[in-house]
Protein backbone atom coordinates (compact mmCIF):
# COMPACT_ATOMS: atom_id res chain seq x y z
CA UNK A 1 0.00 0.00 0.00
CA UNK A 2 0.99 3.57 -0.56
CA UNK A 3 2.33 5.70 2.28
CA UNK A 4 -0.28 8.11 3.69
CA UNK A 5 1.96 11.13 3.01
CA UNK A 6 2.22 10.03 -0.64
CA UNK A 7 -1.58 9.73 -0.86
CA UNK A 8 -2.01 13.23 0.56
CA UNK A 9 0.65 14.56 -1.84
CA UNK A 10 -1.20 12.99 -4.79
CA UNK A 11 -4.44 14.65 -3.64
CA UNK A 12 -2.76 18.03 -3.32
CA UNK A 13 -1.16 17.78 -6.75
CA UNK A 14 -4.72 17.83 -8.19
CA UNK A 15 -6.60 19.92 -5.65
CA UNK A 16 -4.14 22.40 -4.12
CA UNK A 17 -0.67 22.22 -5.62
CA UNK A 18 1.16 24.63 -3.32
CA UNK A 19 3.84 22.28 -2.02
CA UNK A 20 6.82 24.47 -1.16
CA UNK A 21 10.36 23.68 -2.26
CA UNK A 22 11.46 23.69 1.40
CA UNK A 23 9.60 23.17 4.69
CA UNK A 24 7.90 26.35 5.90
CA UNK A 25 5.20 27.18 8.42
CA UNK A 26 1.62 27.79 7.36
CA UNK A 27 0.41 31.37 7.41
CA UNK A 28 -2.23 32.06 10.05
CA UNK A 29 -5.23 32.01 7.66
CA UNK A 30 -4.18 28.67 6.18
CA UNK A 31 -3.64 27.30 9.69
CA UNK A 32 -7.19 28.41 10.56
CA UNK A 33 -8.61 26.67 7.48
CA UNK A 34 -6.72 23.44 8.16
CA UNK A 35 -7.64 23.49 11.86
CA UNK A 36 -11.28 24.00 10.88
CA UNK A 37 -11.11 20.94 8.62
CA UNK A 38 -9.73 18.87 11.50
CA UNK A 39 -12.35 20.28 13.87
CA UNK A 40 -15.15 19.33 11.46
CA UNK A 41 -13.84 15.76 11.32
CA UNK A 42 -13.63 15.60 15.13
CA UNK A 43 -17.25 16.73 15.41
CA UNK A 44 -18.20 14.07 12.82
CA UNK A 45 -16.30 11.46 14.87
CA UNK A 46 -18.24 12.48 17.96
CA UNK A 47 -21.58 12.59 16.12
CA UNK A 48 -21.11 9.09 14.75
CA UNK A 49 -20.25 7.85 18.23
CA UNK A 50 -23.44 9.23 19.84
CA UNK A 51 -26.54 7.11 19.21
CA UNK A 52 -28.98 10.00 19.70
CA UNK A 53 -29.29 13.77 19.72
CA UNK A 54 -29.31 13.98 23.53
CA UNK A 55 -25.93 12.25 23.81
CA UNK A 56 -24.53 14.29 20.94
CA UNK A 57 -25.59 17.51 22.70
CA UNK A 58 -23.93 16.32 25.91
CA UNK A 59 -20.79 15.29 24.01
CA UNK A 60 -20.62 18.68 22.29
CA UNK A 61 -20.91 20.44 25.67
CA UNK A 62 -17.95 18.40 26.96
CA UNK A 63 -16.08 19.08 23.72
CA UNK A 64 -16.67 22.83 24.06
CA UNK A 65 -15.44 22.71 27.66
CA UNK A 66 -12.31 20.87 26.47
CA UNK A 67 -11.86 23.51 23.76
CA UNK A 68 -12.07 26.29 26.38
CA UNK A 69 -9.54 24.49 28.63
CA UNK A 70 -7.17 24.10 25.68
CA UNK A 71 -7.43 27.82 24.88
CA UNK A 72 -6.76 28.74 28.51
CA UNK A 73 -3.81 26.36 28.62
CA UNK A 74 -2.26 27.91 25.49
CA UNK A 75 -2.80 31.45 26.77
CA UNK A 76 -1.18 30.73 30.14
CA UNK A 77 1.46 28.15 29.20
CA UNK A 78 5.04 29.37 29.38
CA UNK A 79 6.63 28.27 26.14
CA UNK A 80 10.23 28.23 25.12
CA UNK A 81 10.83 30.29 21.99
CA UNK A 82 10.91 28.02 18.96
CA UNK A 83 10.54 28.67 15.24
CA UNK A 84 6.90 28.59 14.10
CA UNK A 85 7.66 25.65 11.79
CA UNK A 86 8.94 23.61 14.75
CA UNK A 87 5.91 24.48 16.89
CA UNK A 88 3.48 23.67 14.06
CA UNK A 89 5.31 20.40 13.31
CA UNK A 90 5.11 19.44 17.00
CA UNK A 91 1.36 20.13 17.22
CA UNK A 92 0.64 18.38 13.91
CA UNK A 93 2.73 15.39 14.94
CA UNK A 94 0.71 15.17 18.16
CA UNK A 95 -2.57 15.21 16.19
CA UNK A 96 -1.32 12.42 13.90
CA UNK A 97 0.00 10.40 16.86
CA UNK A 98 -3.30 10.78 18.72
CA UNK A 99 -5.25 9.76 15.61
CA UNK A 100 -3.17 6.61 15.25
CA UNK A 101 -3.53 5.95 18.99
CA UNK A 102 -7.30 6.20 18.58
CA UNK A 103 -7.09 3.61 15.79
CA UNK A 104 -5.09 1.36 18.14
CA UNK A 105 -7.79 1.71 20.82
CA UNK A 106 -10.39 0.77 18.19
CA UNK A 107 -8.31 -2.25 17.10
CA UNK A 108 -8.32 -0.84 13.57
CA UNK A 109 -5.52 -0.62 11.02
CA UNK A 110 -6.19 2.84 9.54
CA UNK A 111 -4.30 2.30 6.26
CA UNK A 112 -7.16 0.65 4.28
CA UNK A 113 -9.60 3.29 5.57
CA UNK A 114 -7.30 6.08 4.47
CA UNK A 115 -6.85 4.40 1.07
CA UNK A 116 -10.66 4.33 0.63
CA UNK A 117 -10.96 7.97 1.70
CA UNK A 118 -8.15 8.93 -0.69
CA UNK A 119 -9.89 7.24 -3.62
CA UNK A 120 -13.17 8.97 -2.84
CA UNK A 121 -11.42 12.32 -2.38
CA UNK A 122 -9.73 12.00 -5.77
CA UNK A 123 -13.24 11.77 -7.28
CA UNK A 124 -14.08 15.29 -6.12
CA UNK A 125 -12.98 16.85 -9.40
CA UNK A 126 -15.93 18.42 -11.20
CA UNK A 127 -16.96 17.78 -14.82
CA UNK A 128 -14.67 20.65 -15.88
CA UNK A 129 -11.73 18.64 -14.47
CA UNK A 130 -11.15 21.19 -11.72
CA UNK A 131 -11.72 21.22 -7.97
CA UNK A 132 -14.29 23.69 -6.66
CA UNK A 133 -13.90 25.29 -3.24
CA UNK A 134 -16.40 26.55 -0.69
CA UNK A 135 -15.93 30.33 -0.61
CA UNK A 136 -16.31 30.53 3.19
CA UNK A 137 -14.36 27.52 4.42
CA UNK A 138 -12.03 27.00 1.43
CA UNK A 139 -12.87 23.29 1.68
CA UNK A 140 -12.97 21.16 -1.47
CA UNK A 141 -16.59 20.73 -2.55
CA UNK A 142 -18.16 17.48 -3.76
CA UNK A 143 -19.82 17.19 -7.17
CA UNK A 144 -23.57 16.48 -7.07
CA UNK A 145 -23.15 12.79 -7.91
CA UNK A 146 -20.19 12.23 -5.57
CA UNK A 147 -22.16 10.78 -2.64
CA UNK A 148 -23.92 8.17 -4.76
CA UNK A 149 -20.86 7.17 -6.77
CA UNK A 150 -17.83 7.76 -4.55
CA UNK A 151 -18.68 7.87 -0.82
CA UNK A 152 -16.06 5.70 0.93
CA UNK A 153 -18.21 3.88 3.50
CA UNK A 154 -18.72 0.69 1.46
CA UNK A 155 -14.98 0.35 0.88
CA UNK A 156 -14.25 1.09 4.53
CA UNK A 157 -16.75 -1.53 5.70
CA UNK A 158 -15.16 -4.12 3.38
CA UNK A 159 -11.68 -3.19 4.64
CA UNK A 160 -12.74 -3.52 8.28
CA UNK A 161 -14.32 -6.92 7.64
CA UNK A 162 -11.23 -8.05 5.72
CA UNK A 163 -9.10 -7.09 8.71
CA UNK A 164 -11.42 -8.98 11.07
CA UNK A 165 -14.70 -10.65 10.04
CA UNK A 166 -15.83 -10.44 13.68
CA UNK A 167 -15.58 -6.64 13.79
CA UNK A 168 -18.49 -4.95 15.58
CA UNK A 169 -20.49 -3.39 12.74
CA UNK A 170 -23.97 -3.24 14.24
CA UNK A 171 -25.84 0.05 13.89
Amino acid sequence: MTDIYELASTFHEKFDDRKPDHPKPLEWQEAIYRSGFVLEELVEFMATTCPNEELFTAAMAQFQASFERAQTKMRTKKREPQPTLVKQADALGDVIYLAYGTAVLMGLDPQPTIQAIHESNMAKLFADGQPHFDPQTNKVMKPADWEAKHAPEKQIKAAVLKQDPQAQLEL
